[in-house]
């Protein structure tokens, strides 16, 4: 591969680690948001209409989906990292 295609080849590489680590970060932030409101909503933990028994189970899941999306952060994070190394 000749010196420019490789230039080129890095570049839309970089910018695909980029996009994709902003992309997971967006994500992330919108989960956060959800999980700060979820445990600020204001509820009765026992009503006679609603036991809120879905509440833990929306916040478990909130919080499982934040741990996998910092682990595909960080990847992202480090591939990217590497690339621009590789100089």
């Amino acid at each position: 591969m000749s010196k420019t295609n490789e230039i080129i080849d890095k570049k839309i590489k970089v910018a695909l680690y980029k996009s994709v680590a902003d992309n997971i970060q967006a994500e992330l932030s919108e989960i956060e948001a959800k999980e700060i409101l979820l445990i600020n909503k204001s509820v009765y933990i026992t009503s006679k209409d609603d036991d809120h028994a879905h509440l833990p189970k929306e916040l478990l899941g909130l919080i499982r989906k934040q741990g996998g999306l910092r682990d595909s952060l960080r990847v992202a994070k480090e591939r990217l990292k590497d690339l621009k190394a590789k100089d």
